[in-house]
């Protein structure tokens, strides 16, 4: 749930920002979009197992390839002519890192729990304190690193009021990844990955609301319903797996095993090559 609602929602409205405009740019999500979601993907439960920050371990090193990742777009687009930084400012700046942080954190709660996951104060605590050190490596400033869902939460809604209307950048950006997701999990034919993405698309909407999805000219569908739906269908689960604990174990294996196929682990493991030139294509031939 955690991973549907970073994908259906928090990347979303990620990129509908005008740090969604220096990917646009360099093409690295909509000629990658498999890639780019699948390494977004890898990022999230990498940083939450045990001892996955640690230096040696894959936590980290996402972590730190994602901030140096940032620094080479930076440097490449500030050298080219893609980019007006009199009207935008810097790309992919201390603020824009420290914005996407708190949404990968306090908003991502936030949706999580619209899906029906339920948090105990304690693993809310563990999860912003593992995203706030997450963050430091990423480069964040320090007093960007919140320490508490309320806080995040601040600071994205007061990042969300300095940012623009959804440029028409973002449009192409949120329907390639809705419309890649169905790749990662098997859907390989036609018919079942426009099933699959159709049902992403609501689900997505009923999180982001119908305004955002509009700009976004997400395909129209009826939202009524669906986070009910994910609720309940969460809570009966629960139910099960403290009434069958047995069943509830192999649920959790099954679950997580999935997480994994929604990463790099089943397309032939991490990659941690950084970019070279500023649009992907070219890279990807060069």
């Amino acid at each position: 749930m955690l991973i549907g609602a970073f994908v259906g929602a928090v990347l979303i409205e990620g990129f509908a920002t005008l740090i969604g405009k220096s990917f646009a740019i360099t093409g690295r999500v909509q000629d990658q979009g498999v890639r780019r979601l699948q390494q977004n993907n890898a990022h999230l439960p990498e940083i939450f197992l045990p001892q996955g920050t640690n230096r040696e371990n894959d936590g980290w090193q996402l972590s730190v390839r994602i901030r140096l990742m940032h620094a080479r777009v930076r440097a490449s687009l500030n050298r080219s002519d893609e980019w007006n930084q009199a009207a935008r400012g810097v790309p992919l700046s201390a603020a824009h890192i420290g914005f996407a942080t708190a949404a990968f954190s306090g908003l991502l709660l936030t949706r999580a729990r619209s899906l029906g996951v339920h948090l105990s104060p304690a693993e809310t605590e563990s999860f912003m304190m593992i995203r706030r050190h997450s963050g430091h490596l990423m480069g964040v400033e320090p007093a960007w690193r919140m320490a508490t869902e309320a806080q995040a939460l601040r600071l994205h809604r007061i990042g969300g009021m300095c940012e623009p209307p959804p440029n028409p950048e973002a449009v192409p950006l949120a329907n390639t990844l809705i419309n890649s997701a169905p790749l990662p999990v098997g859907a390989r034919e036609p018919a079942a990955r426009r099933k699959l993405a159709a049902h992403i698309h609501r689900v997505s909407r009923a999180l982001i609301g119908h305004d955002m999805a509009d700009a976004l000219r997400c395909p129209p569908s009826r939202s009524f319903g669906v986070l009910a739906t994910f609720r309940l269908r969460n809570r009966v689960d629960g139910l099960l797996r403290r009434m069958l604990p047995a069943m509830g174990q192999r649920r959790r294996a099954g679950q997580f095993s999935q997480m994994l196929d929604l990463s790099f682990h089943r397309a032939g493991g991490l990659d941690y090559r950084l970019p070279e030139l500023l649009y992907a294509e070219r890279d990807r031939v060069e």
